[in-house]
């Protein structure tokens, strides 16, 4: 099983020390928080996509 490795951010901006991504969870909580980041991707993606457009639109006029 492969392990994932994260520094978390600290509030000063620097890193922290290593520690397991999904440590204690569960299968199904690790594929529930996997979905929802995954759902939000896809709509910062689709954010992106419409800003491109927009000032595509605005830079044809």
């Amino acid at each position: 099983m492969n392990v994932f490795m994260r520094r978390k951010r600290m509030p000063d901006g620097t890193f922290g020390d290593l520690e397991k991504v999904f440590e204690g969870d569960t299968d199904a909580e690790k594929i529930a928080r996997l979905q929802e980041q995954n759902t939000m991707l896809m709509l910062a993606l689709t954010d992106l996509y419409e800003h491109v457009y927009a000032a595509d639109e605005e830079a044809t006029k």
